[in-house]
């Protein structure tokens, strides 16, 4: 039953889902403020982009649990509507409701008289209904009202137009000049039929009902038409899908707290690696596996005079002679060391450096392979060895002079 019954309200299928719209533009919203508060931090792109399809996956099962709750809900009102309109048939069935002439005269009936104060306590009583009315099959072109009370739709109090005003038995019904398709399939086919009914009354949407009663010898001839307001049962449905809506924005908001808490920690951890990069009294460089030095500490600009570190990056190339001592080319000695060091992830070598005066400065280096951030990189670690190379002179002198006093005694 009711199988034309799903997104056919006034609403359209963009304003029914409006909520779960609004629900993924609030998440849209946040998650690109997240972005734009942190869119230089470069090394936290894969963390936004795994923090992204979590978002979606989250929307996504959203929606599925929506629509899922949405029909379930749906497939629910239906049949209260279903069995509440079955069962004014079956009642009607029961109460002879066949025997009432289909002409003026059944007014003068006892029997119309019941059915009718029935009709009107059951259309009044019940909440979630705006009218009851039978009408039977005179011919295959015409059908007329049985028990027609009259309706207020809008609830302004009064009857107006022939859609709010009593019906009397044997009256033809009509809508817009035609035969109601529901109504026929009723009557001739034995349908239980539903559809959204538009009616201008108010704005309003009304759920419409045709249920076929079978007369005591079998044959169908007429049926009851039950119209219930379609704001119940919006609202209800509408009631039904705000809790898979609600959880899904928790869960979503929960999970942008935590992709937030995560960058915090990150952009923490990041300046406690910073500041012990910083102090650490050994000069210190990146490169990336290109060889190209990306970052330095103090350290490293104070063991070339330099004035900061931007200078160091800018002129790094500067800081060594064209040829080291072993006759390498500084450029070519460099490059291998970068290669070994990515295939054994840690190598020592000796290395002449020089500052912009042209001074040479002997040290060790120390490359060791390291993640930083997303990527792989070279960490320099850069020893001076001229105090070092003083002290080896001094004490050489030292012993060559003590020596020598052994000597002359």
């Amino acid at each position: 039953m009711f199988q034309s019954v799903d997104y056919q309200t006034y609403f359209g299928t963009l304003i029914w889902n409006l909520d779960y719209y609004i629900l993924v533009l609030l998440t849209i919203a946040g998650m690109s403020a997240i972005v734009i508060w942190k869119r230089r931090e470069k090394k936290l792109r894969r963390l936004f982009f795994w923090g992204g399809g979590g978002v979606v996956l989250l929307l996504a099962v959203g929606f599925f649990w929506v629509r899922q709750v949405d029909l379930a809900a749906r497939k629910h009102w239906n049949a209260i509507c279903q069995t509440t309109a079955q069962t004014y048939a079956t009642s009607f069935e029961l109460m002879e409701h066949e025997k009432i002439p289909s002409d003026i005269s059944a007014e003068q009936t006892p029997l119309f008289q019941l059915l009718y104060d029935a009709c009107e306590r059951w259309q009044s009583n019940n909440p979630l209904i705006a009218s009851i009315c039978t009408l039977r099959k005179i011919d295959d072109k015409t059908y007329v009202y049985i028990l027609g009370p009259p309706v207020d739709y809008d609830n302004d109090g009064k009857y107006e137009g022939d859609m709010e005003d009593y019906a009397p038995p044997g009256t033809v019904y009509k809508y817009e000049g035609e035969n109601d398709p529901d109504l026929v399939d009723a009557i001739t086919n034995g349908e239980l039929t539903g559809s959204w009914f538009p009616y201008v009354f108010g704005g309003s949407q009304f759920l419409c009902t045709s249920i076929p009663m079978v007369d005591s010898d079998g044959v169908i001839r007429s049926a009851v038409m039950v119209d219930f307001y379609g704001d119940v049962w919006i609202q209800n449905v509408m009631s039904a899908r705000k809790v898979p809506i609600y959880a899904t924005g928790v869960f979503i908001f929960v999970w942008l707290g935590l992709l937030v808490a995560i960058v915090q920690n990150r952009k923490q951890e990041d300046q406690r690696i910073r500041i012990m990069f910083d102090s650490t009294p050994l000069a210190c460089h990146f490169r990336d596996e290109q060889s190209k030095i990306v970052d330095c500490n103090l350290e490293a600009v104070k063991l070339f005079d330099l004035k900061d570190k931007q200078e160091y990056l800018d002129r790094y190339l500067d800081l060594s002679p064209e040829l080291q001592p072993d006759g390498e080319r500084s450029t070519e000695k460099i490059d291998r060391m970068v290669k070994q060091v990515s295939e054994t992830g840690r190598v020592v070598f000796e290395w002449m450096h020089c500052n912009l005066n042209g001074d040479l400065i002997p040290s060790e280096i120390t490359f060791v392979r390291t993640k930083r951030g997303d990527s792989f990189t070279v960490a320099g670690y850069t020893r001076d060895l001229r105090n070092l190379k003083k002290t080896e002179e001094e004490r050489k002198r030292y012993a060559d002079n003590l020596e020598k006093a052994k000597i002359e005694a």
